[in-house]
């Protein structure tokens, strides 16, 4: 994955894409384990992305994005599975929301409880 975030490699970073351009501007042309990948329609979806620190460990992330007024909570936590494996990896979720729940609405991200990022739309 691309990121001209400076400190995104070392802790957890939430984006959220709008339109085709931006999303593959971040994460490139990805390959797909199904024969058929998955089509976003940015027309009617935007998309949260959440990338933890890179791992050695395997790595289960779970996000919730809410509406709530003019704000959209995005909440997550990260929980390791296994021992150390012998490669890096970094954990990567994606959650397609309606277009309308993001657009024009300030974007409030918690790791557990604690806010750590805030992202304007």
């Amino acid at each position: 994955m691309k990121s001209s975030v400076k400190d995104a490699e070392e802790k957890s970073y939430v984006w959220v894409f709008a339109d085709q351009a931006s999303f593959e501007n971040a994460f490139g042309m990805a390959t797909t384990a199904s024969s058929k990948p998955t089509t976003i329609n940015f027309e009617k979806e935007s998309v949260v992305a959440l990338a933890a620190p890179k791992t050695k460990v395997p790595t289960m992330l779970s996000m919730n994005v809410a509406q709530q007024g003019s704000t959209v909570t995005v909440k997550y936590k990260m929980k390791p599975e296994s021992d150390k494996e012998s490669f890096v990896r970094r954990p990567v979720t994606l959650v397609a929301i309606p277009k309308a729940v993001a657009t024009g609405k300030e974007v409030v991200v918690y790791d557990n409880n604690q806010e750590v990022q805030r992202i304007q739309q």
